[in-house]
């Protein structure tokens, strides 16, 4: 019984589907997705563009890095725009700008990110293509300890999981229960038949 739930919760796990390199984009791509590995994946689409910005958690007063990828939506194959340009808005910080280096291979960035306090912030992209620069955000990035983060991470699987064990130790504990009181009642027969 208990192989056939687990067996049930995992196939009810959506799959996070992945668009760089030629593969499809899914049905209804998530905003933000976290990975197996713990990096941090969020997809935003700018007219023609997809960015999807990579990025393990953010601990606070670190630097930190990220990677960002830059495709056609329509073809989903990389582009290699004119410039980009990486801002940081959070609550009562002042906007700071990340570092961004062009990688060799083309419509991928690298993306050196200040230091910042523990708190909530929004990446605003910025690309420019030709003379145009269109903008595009990244919201609701956490800044925090990795101790706070993993207070956090508790996913619906894990819950049903969990509540799926609970269920199945109740239902064990009323099982040892109801034959502790049918032996018991037994006993007594048999000592009343006895005495008798």
């Amino acid at each position: 019984m208990l192989l056939c739930f687990v067996a049930l919760v995992s196939q009810a796990v959506p799959t996070p589907v992945s668009a760089h390199g030629g593969e499809d984009h899914g049905d209804e791509k998530p905003k933000t997705e976290t990975t197996a590995a713990g990096s941090v994946v969020r997809t935003t689409r700018l007219g023609e563009f997809e960015l999807t910005l990579k990025h393990l958690p953010i601990a606070p007063d670190t630097p930190a890095h990220a990677t960002l990828f830059v495709t056609n939506y329509t073809f989903n194959e990389p582009v290699a725009t004119g410039d980009i340009q990486i801002a940081i808005d959070g609550q009562d910080v002042p906007t700071a700008n990340a570092t961004v280096a062009r990688s060799t291979a083309p419509g991928i960035y690298s993306i050196d990110l200040p230091a910042l306090r523990e708190g909530e912030y929004t990446i605003r992209v910025t690309v420019t293509a030709g003379s145009k620069a269109s903008s595009a955000t990244f919201s609701g990035i956490k800044v925090q300890t990795a101790a706070a983060a993993a207070g956090q991470a508790t996913s619906w699987p894990q819950i049903l999981l969990t509540g799926g064990f609970l269920f199945v130790g109740i239902a064990l504990f009323a099982a040892l229960v109801y034959l502790s009181i049918k032996v018991a009642r037994r006993r007594s027969i048999t000592e009343e038949a006895v005495t008798a």
